[in-house]
């Protein structure tokens, strides 16, 4: 039997280019699925969960990724959008590139069907965008999409698409691959059918997303009033969403009796603690078989790197263990300090020292201090115990930051469709008391 090659392949898709819409067999099926996935969601007397959030998030972009598809049509195979200072070798190209006439969407299309390169497709894509940006600056997301093609998806590749949709926000397709050949072992046909990257997700993996464990603050508060409140509260958030950082920026009311009364508090998702809390989580499982990961979770506390944290480089759970000396005349409690001999997830999580922190901070004094001087006080309080006191009478409002947004756009519109409540969408969204909420339901202990 004759091995068919990506280039026979992707030869074969380009000659019949304007057919292909009409070889993706579950077109119809899928969406309806998708539909029905929906409003099972909304209609479901259980709970709300952070996967129910991140399924509509990502089923909607993959919808919407097909939207118009009919009329796409091909630019070029082998499209070069990277340069290489080598004159050797082949050089970077995209195996399809095309457009669509309707929407103007310019598509991506990577092949990989050998069994070892379909890992790469997710990373190449990444290249070819970039060198897409590179050549029209200012490209948006949404004017570029992956269509990632292979005949074997495996969990590598389905993550990568499924973390490149949720955080990178970027519109994918992903494809299976089918070759129909003749008795010639020629390529008589090709099929495909969308591939569904969030089918195997649990609730462990996304309760980081809304742990109190899992978040660090960062206090900024001012002697002078901004003006523009409106203005500032733009520009913060702003600032966050350019570079991709994820989290919420409550905005508190001015304080007569405090001596810097103006002022916000940052809340920035800190991705090292979000893998800590998830490894922990699932290690402590691994050992309890016989609980229920919500019995477990009623406990909390899972990240304390005192006692338990993940090497870096071996990505093994490491957990405290004392030697003789740390147990003769003292509290191991209160006295232990673990020497660590290797690098720690733990060691990224310091907030004070956090890039994202000081990276706005820097901006923000710039842009009050401007005009003239601003005498200010700063803080990195604990998020649990200060977001557990504030109250909402003394938060103005709040902004969420990259993938919140969009889950707490999707917790109203489900509680909206559930009737659960009929308070007005941005009411909730700029509310604290709603957020504080929704915390507290992901968060039994």
């Amino acid at each position: 039997m004759i091995k068919i090659k990506e280039f026979q392949v992707r030869d074969f898709l380009c000659d019949n280019f304007n057919e292909f819409h009409k070889k993706i067999t579950n077109l119809k099926d899928f969406k309806r699925a998708l539909i029905d996935e929906k409003n099972a969601i909304y209609q479901s007397s259980e709970q709300i969960c952070i996967t129910d959030l991140v399924k509509l998030v990502l089923g909607e972009k993959i919808i919407h990724s097909t939207e118009n598809i009919e009329f796409y049509k091909l630019i070029d195979k082998e499209f070069k959008l990277l340069e290489t200072k080598s004159k050797k070798g082949k050089q970077p190209s995209v195996d399809i590139l095309a457009y669509n006439t309707c929407s103007l969407n310019l598509a991506l299309v990577e092949l990989k069907i050998s069994d070892s390169s379909e890992r790469e497709a997710i990373t190449e894509l990444s290249a070819y965008t970039l060198g897409l940006q590179n050549r029209f600056h200012g490209l948006s997301n949404l004017q570029i999409i992956w269509i990632p093609i292979s005949n074997e998806w495996r969990v590598t590749l389905m993550s990568a698409v499924e973390l490149s949709m949720l955080w990178k926000n970027i519109l994918t397709l992903p494809l299976q691959l089918e070759v129909h050949k003749d008795n010639k072992d020629l390529i008589k046909d090709l099929s495909f059918t969308i591939i569904n990257p969030i089918r195997e997700i649990s609730e462990i993996d996304y309760l980081s997303l809304f742990s109190y464990e899992c978040f660090d603050t960062f206090d900024y508060y001012t002697r002078s009033k901004v003006k523009n409140k409106n203005g500032f509260i733009n520009y913060v958030t702003s600032i966050f969403n350019r570079q991709n950082i994820n989290g919420f920026i409550i905005f508190h009311k001015n304080s007569p009796r405090a001596v810097y009364p103006h002022g916000f508090t940052l809340c920035i998702y800190n991705p090292y603690k979000g893998y800590l809390h998830k490894k922990v989580l699932k290690n402590i499982l691994e050992y309890n078989k016989d609980l229920h990961f919500s019995e477990i979770i009623k406990e909390g506390r899972f990240i304390n790197t005192d006692f338990i944290d993940v090497d870096f480089i071996t990505d093994e759970v490491k957990h405290f263990e004392p030697e003789v000396k740390d147990l003769i005349g003292k509290s191991l409690k209160a006295d232990a300090h673990w020497k660590k001999k290797f690098l720690s997830v733990g060691d990224f999580t310091d907030p004070e020292d956090d890039p994202n922190t000081s990276y706005g901070v820097k901006y923000l004094k710039e842009a009050i201090d401007s005009a003239k001087e601003n005498p200010r006080a700063f803080g990195t309080p604990n998020f649990e115990i200060w977001f557990n006191n504030l109250e909402s009478k003394d938060v103005s409002s709040v902004s969420y930051l990259g993938i919140f947004h969009d889950l707490i756009s999707k917790k109203i519109q489900i509680e909206h469709k559930k009737n659960l409540h009929s308070k007005d969408f941005f009411s909730c969204l700029t509310s604290f008391y709603y957020l504080k909420k929704t915390f507290k339901m992901f968060n039994h202990h």
